[in-house]
């Protein structure tokens, strides 16, 4: 597993990495009736990331739908790389949450290219919490800083999964006209290499 830690910073990189887009098939919300949101894609051509599933012309989805309580714990995605599409195969909500129509997110999310930079913590867990919504609103590698413990074995094959990246909320308007506001929650994305098998943990602060 990687060590060092990037944030997404809103620019272009030498990689195909984007924010937003919609060049993935994803699954319709039972619960809100949207479509799950393409919160971002990473390209997999990029070796800083090379331990999720090696170098290779293919992008990583980080998914989920944001407009409801859907979000809230654990979701299971199956993964299809050459269709690139996503099924739903389990999800522990059942408080069946919807936000209000003027405060949806839409989808899909406006694409936007980012990049990674390195993030240089003498305590990865004490910075990355601290500065997560702030400076920043998504990583990818280091380490799962979670706000409380969290199962991370496949529930198919019982291995232990890869953690790839966090998301939460842009709490200070770092996309200049454009909401991406998901209240307390983090989103951390967990995968399964031999299973094609993503959890997204969803915690709150």
């Amino acid at each position: 597993m990687s060590v060092i830690k990037y944030k997404a910073v809103f620019s272009e990189g030498s990689y195909h990495h984007r924010f937003g887009g919609n060049d993935w098939i994803t699954p319709v919300c039972e619960n809100c009736g949207d479509n799950y949101h393409q919160i971002a894609s990473f390209d997999l051509n990029d070796p800083r990331l090379s331990y999720i599933y090696g170098i290779c012309d293919k992008s990583f989805p980080i998914v989920s739908c944001v407009n409801c309580s859907s979000c809230w714990g654990d979701q299971l995605f199956k993964v299809d790389f050459e269709k690139k599409e996503i099924k739903l195969i389990g999800n522990t909500d059942n408080i069946h949450w919807v936000i209000e129509d003027e405060y949806r997110i839409s989808v899909p999310i406006a694409e936007h290219s980012i990049s990674f930079e390195e993030l240089l913590y003498e305590d990865e867990y004490e910075g990355t919490l601290n500065d997560l919504g702030g400076d920043y609103f998504i990583t990818a590698a280091g380490n799962p800083c979670f706000v409380m413990e969290a199962d991370t074995v496949c529930p198919l094959c019982k291995g232990e999964m890869k953690y790839v990246a966090t998301v939460c909320g842009d709490h200070v308007g770092i996309l200049e006209n454009e909401d991406f506001e998901i209240g307390e929650t983090i989103l951390y994305y967990m995968f399964c290499s031999e299973c094609d098998v993503i959890k997204v943990i969803g915690q709150s602060t």
